[in-house]
């Protein structure tokens, strides 16, 4: 197989993540109490440290996620290690992968921490009547719903409009997967509508700090 100019960027790309990977699992590791099931799905190592850095150098107490996973618990976990009367909610669309994720907190006594919320998809979207009500958000964390289907590229743009009367000025807003078409998409959307500006980050996500005067 010829060696295209794409494929050869590819390539490095790949080897560069895995890479930044590498050292991001040995940054979190003193945190990982337990072996965690990742999948392809799984938000990747260099964003969870991201998100850990966020919480642990700016103290976030109130977090949303819209999906969860080995993030929910990394997240979890960094609370409880400083002491933090923070918590995380996390949402999932998956019965199955919100009990599992649900399983990984209890079997480390993170429920002061962190909680899970089950809600199926309406029109690509959580219900929106089964969804965390809490204010002062000041992380929110959209890594869901599924987004990699045709019909489904910019389902999480309806994140900022569910929440973004709850963040606080000042929060951090991470959308994840933003190499993929959609999630290009969705952040110009949301720098159009909400006066913010994200910011790449090398774990494949953009993050963006919620500005004063926003609805």
């Amino acid at each position: 197989m010829r060696l295209t100019p794409r494929l050869l960027q590819e390539r490095l790309r790949a080897i560069t993540d895995e890479i930044e990977d590498s050292h991001a699992l040995h940054a979190l590791a003193p945190l990982a109490v337990r072996f965690l099931p990742w999948t392809g799905f799984s938000m990747r190592p260099m964003a969870i440290l991201a998100i850990i850095n966020d919480i642990i150098l700016l103290g976030r107490e109130t977090i949303v996620e819209c999906g969860s996973g080995n993030s929910s618990v990394f997240a979890a976990r960094a609370l409880a290690h400083y002491g933090s009367p923070g918590r995380i909610h996390s949402i999932d669309h998956d019965p199955r992968w919100a009990n599992q994720t649900c399983d990984a907190i209890a079997a480390e006594h993170l429920q002061p921490w962190a909680n899970v919320i089950c809600a199926p998809l309406v029109d690509n979207w959580y219900d929106r009547t089964l969804l965390p009500r809490v204010r002062d958000i000041d992380l929110l964390i959209v890594d869901g719903p599924p987004a990699h289907e045709r019909g489904t590229e910019t389902a999480r743009q309806a994140a900022l409009d569910e929440f973004s009367m709850y963040i606080q000025p000042g929060a951090t807003v991470l959308l994840d997967d933003t190499r993929r078409r959609g999630e290009r998409i969705v952040p110009a959307a949301w720098e159009d509508r909400y006066n913010v500006k994200f910011h790449p980050h090398p774990g494949g996500c953009a993050m963006a700090s919620w500005p004063r005067g926003n609805p």
